[in-house]
């Protein structure tokens, strides 16, 4: 988990002060480590924590480059994974209850996204399909508060 956060943390300084394309190589290789240890880590909540703040800010970092579909897809990819692993049994329960709690965030990040960028077809399945995904994660025996 350090090497995640001292990864993410170069990152937003390199964003800060306007270097995109070596803050764009640091979101990256903090997604892949994410990725690779998304279900090895002891804490599921900093594992998904993880995995969803690498994707918002390799969002973030491509609307900033004027290139709001990669945003989406971004932002899409990470909320779709985290409804898979709420709905998968063979996922570990604490993993499963906190990709779903995430899945919150992801949905609520990309509505404010899809406000600001309409024209991002990539998203409007996920308004026009969250009670679909809603029934999909009851019937696989998630509850939804």
């Amino acid at each position: 988990m350090q090497r995640w956060r001292d990864l993410t943390r170069e990152a937003n300084r390199l964003f800060e002060n306007g270097r995109l394309n070596d803050a764009r190589a640091q979101y990256l290789n903090a997604l892949a480590l994410a990725r690779a240890l998304f279900d090895q880590w002891h804490d599921p909540d900093e594992a998904v924590a993880a995995l969803v703040t690498s994707h918002f800010n390799l969002a973030a970092l491509y609307e900033r480059l004027g290139q709001p579909a990669l945003s989406a897809d971004y932002l899409a990819s990470v909320h779709d994974y985290l409804v898979l692993v709420a709905a998968d049994q063979r996922s570990p329960p604490g993993l499963q209850y906190a990709a779903l709690r995430h899945s919150s965030a992801t949905y609520r990040h990309a509505l404010a996204f899809l406000r600001r960028h309409r024209d991002q077809q990539q998203l409007h399945w996920l308004v026009s399909g969250h009670h679909a995904h809603r029934n999909a994660l009851q019937s696989g025996g998630v509850s939804i508060h």
